[in-house]
C-alpha cells in the first residue's frame, strides 16, 4: 500500500513540474566531458545542454510510449540509431526507451526504369549509388527502346510482341508474341532472338511452348534475319 502512494505521489510531483525561464536560472550547469556530440539545450527543461548518447546508452525510442514525469534519456548521436531491447528482464518502466546501437547494415540495389527489375550488380551494403545505371547516363537499349514503343502504342495485331528485356537491357533469349503468357493459347508462338537486336532466329518459331534456345549460335553474325512477327 506505501509502495502505491509513493508511486502516485511521485507522478502528481512529475506532473506538477513545469519548466519556465526562471528555472533555468536557477541551475548551474556541469562542465560537460562528451565521448561524441553536444546537444545544445538537451539537458534538464532546455536549460542546458546534453552530450549526445553513444552505443550502449539509454534512449528515448522514436515511436515509443512516453510516460508523463519519465526523464527523457536523450537522443542517440549522429550515424546511431535507437533500437528497442528485447530481454528477458524488460520491465514496464523501460517501455519509450532503447539503446543506441549502429544502424543495421541492409542490401540496396538499384533497378532497371522500364520494368523495375533489380540490377544485380548494384547491390551493396548500405547505400547504392544509382547515377551509374541511370537512363540519363546511358541510351535506351534497342530492347528497351521496343518495350517502351509498346507501352505507348494503341496498334494491336496478330503476331505483335513485347519484348522482355533482362537487366542488362539486352532481350532475353525466349520471347512470346501477344500475351506472352502461360498457358498459350492457339495464336501464340514463342521464338528465339538475339540479345543486342532482337533479330528472331529463322527455324526457331514454335506454338502454344516455348522453343530450347540453346541449340541455337545466338551470335548476331550468324543470324539469318527475318521480318518480325
Amino acid at each position: 500500500m506505501k509502495l502505491i502512494v509513493l508511486i502516485f505521489g511521485c507522478f502528481a510531483a512529475s506532473k506538477a513540474l513545469v519548466c519556465t525561464p526562471e528555472l533555468c536560472g536557477m541551475i548551474k550547469a556541469a562542465p560537460l566531458q562528451c565521448k561524441g556530440s553536444i546537444i545544445k539545450g538537451g539537458g534538464f527543461c532546455g536549460c542546458t545542454d546534453a552530450c549526445a548518447k553513444q552505443v550502449g546508452e539509454s534512449c528515448d525510442l522514436p515511436s515509443g510510449p512516453h510516460f508523463l514525469g519519465m526523464l527523457p534519456s536523450g537522443p542517440c548521436d549522429d550515424g546511431l540509431e535507437c533500437i528497442s531491447p528485447v530481454t528477458e528482464n524488460h520491465s514496464v518502466m523501460r517501455l519509450g526507451k532503447g539503446v543506441c546501437s549502429k544502424p543495421r547494415q541492409r542490401h540496396c540495389f538499384c533497378v532497371t526504369s522500364h520494368n523495375g527489375e533489380v540490377i544485380q550488380s548494384s547491390k551493396v551494403l548500405g547505400s547504392a549509388d544509382c547515377s551509374s545505371h541511370s537512363p540519363a547516363r546511358r541510351d535506351l537499349t534497342q530492347c528497351q527502346q521496343m518495350y517502351q514503343l509498346r507501352m505507348i502504342s494503341f496498334v494491336i495485331y496478330q503476331g505483335m510482341w513485347t519484348p522482355k528485356c533482362d537487366a542488362e537491357g539486352k532481350f532475353e533469349p525466349v520471347q512470346c508474341d501477344n500475351t506472352g503468357k502461360f498457358p498459350l493459347n492457339e495464336s501464340n508462338h514463342c521464338f528465339c532472338v538475339t540479345e543486342i537486336t532482337g533479330t528472331v532466329v529463322k527455324g526457331s518459331k514454335v506454338p502454344h511452348t516455348k522453343p530450347d534456345c540453346s541449340q541455337y549460335d545466338l551470335t548476331e553474325e550468324n543470324i539469318t534475319p527475318i521480318p518480325s512477327f
